[in-house]
């Protein structure tokens, strides 16, 4: 959980061109909805948008993730 009792936050990197961080995606939320599943599907919807953008901006993404 966060700063503030029943909030929760998931976050991935964005990599630029040299394969460093640029930027980070996240999402928040309560924290009833970040159950063990959710949390999985979410940082796996998360991990697709920061890959397609790292690729977007010329970035090659996380070296132990797929290209999205």
């Amino acid at each position: 959980q966060e700063g503030a009792l029943g909030f929760c936050c998931l976050a991935v990197p964005i990599f630029d061109h040299r394969a460093k961080p640029a930027a980070a995606m996240s999402l928040s939320g309560p924290s009833v909805q970040f159950t063990p599943e959710a949390r999985r599907q979410m940082l796996h919807d998360l991990h697709q948008g920061a890959g397609t953008i790292s690729h977007q901006i010329g970035g090659t993404g996380h070296p132990n993730l797929p290209a999205p």
